[in-house]
């Protein structure tokens, strides 16, 4: 039996959406239900003026150039069916890029959607550097030596900012795997309440996130794009907290690895929690023993490594 491509649940009949072409029940059908990233941005002129009131009802119904009254004078190109417009025509672009403002798709809460990824990945690696360095200098702020507080300041906020990273860009690259159009972006949300986060006691950091576009709710392919990111700080944690317990080093530099390692395991313990919002809800739906089985490997690690940061057991 057929699912629906929005919630994954079977149903006997399913309805294609014009504009994205996937198919979906009843209740996801309308474009606002599934979250459409090609559907047309509503037309603030009034509709009712003009002689289409609906999209075109075939696939191959082309759209017509709207006249200069509808549109604003500088745009020529616009093309509408009387209730929407496009900037081009959906079939005249295969693979069109959604975060191209140009394309007339709105993603919602991103803030400066017209800076390029680069620019909202160091925005926002300088939020999550700031917050971390403003919690790490209060909390070695005894240490009378100030060379030594820099050092310990500056590679733990370091590590913090590559285990966000790692995260994010595991998610992006296993999504561009499968074919799907992601880009980091910030959150406008993020932004404010990072920013406001670096001058109070109570830290938060989630300036932005890799956005993948076409993710359904339950199928392996997110599964995997989800799983991604808690599994690379498993492995980056696991590579830290091996290199913390050798021998290797001295005993500053084996705890600043081993509290580097914590970090991954919490981000990846935390991103886990099934509840909607984060990895842990989507891969859980997938594959419950596997959500399971690494949801356990996170938390036994983490308190593993925790343990051995507030202790002297293993430099006994």
């Amino acid at each position: 039996m057929p699912k629906c491509y929005y919630c994954g649940l079977e149903y006997p009949n399913l309805t294609q959406c014009f504009y994205c072409k996937q198919h979906y029940c009843p209740d996801h059908l309308s474009t606002h239900q599934h979250d459409c990233p090609l559907s047309p941005i509503q037309n603030p002129y009034d509709a009712s003026k003009y002689a289409f009131s609906d999209p075109p009802t075939t696939e191959n119904e082309d759209l017509v150039p709207t006249s200069s009254a509808v549109t604003s004078p500088s745009s020529s190109n616009v093309y509408t069916d009387g209730s929407y417009y496009w900037y081009r025509k959906p079939d005249q672009v295969e693979n069109p890029d959604v975060f191209d403002p140009s394309s007339g798709v709105k993603i919602p809460g991103i803030l400066w959607p017209k800076l390029s990824e680069a620019a909202h990945v160091i925005i926002s690696s300088i939020l999550v550097l700031s917050l971390s360095i403003s919690g790490f200098a209060y909390q070695f702020s005894s240490i009378p030596d100030m060379g030594l507080k820099i050092l310990i300041i500056g590679f733990l906020s370091l590590m913090y900012l590559v285990a966000f990273l790692v995260h994010e860009f595991s998610h992006r690259q296993t999504a561009i795997h499968y074919g799907l159009q992601t880009k980091f972006r910030l959150f406008t949300m993020g932004v404010i309440m990072t920013a406001v986060c670096i001058f109070l006691p109570v830290k938060f950091a989630l300036p932005g996130a890799v956005v993948v576009i076409g993710l359904e709710n339950i199928s392996r392919e997110t599964g995997m794009i989800k799983l991604a990111g808690p599994l690379s700080n498993l492995i980056l944690g696991t590579i830290l907290f091996v290199l913390g317990i050798a021998p290797l080093f001295s005993e500053l530099w084996r705890l600043l690895l081993l509290t580097a390692a914590s970090f991954n395991y919490m981000l990846g313990a935390f991103n886990l929690l099934p509840f909607s919002i984060l990895d842990g809800e989507n891969i859980r739906k997938w594959n419950p023993k596997i959500w399971l089985l690494v949801f356990i490997l996170m938390v036994l690690m983490l308190i593993l490594t925790l343990i051995l940061t507030n202790t002297n057991i293993l430099f006994n």
